[in-house]
């Protein structure tokens, strides 16, 4: 069965903050699981029988246009079940644009 991870990556600034902060992580507390990965925010992972699905979330973002967050701090996952452990993440505000995603 496909699985399927949506996620919106940061442009600009903002991308090169969140990398500074996933080094200053990695320097001072070791490789952590998702440290690796390029900044982006998760909006769905799930796994879905259809091959359908890639085509319709093709054409759902065709049609999708660049919004702005706000960070408002940290928001730690704890017991994360994708990664055994506890999920270091930003918490945003106005994000009525994901929401309607």
């Amino acid at each position: 069965m496909p699985r399927y991870l949506l996620v919106v990556e940061p442009k600009g600034q903002f991308f090169f903050d969140i990398k500074q902060k996933k080094n200053f992580v990695k320097s001072n507390f070791g490789d952590q699981i998702f440290l690796s990965h390029p900044p982006h925010m998760t909006l769905y992972l799930n796994d879905f029988p259809s091959m359908e699905f890639d085509k319709d979330v093709r054409v759902f973002l065709s049609k999708w246009k660049p919004f702005q967050i706000e960070i408002e701090g940290w928001h730690v996952f704890y017991n994360d079940i994708r990664t055994g452990g506890n999920t270091v993440s930003y918490r945003v505000n106005n994000i009525g644009d994901v929401q309607a995603f």
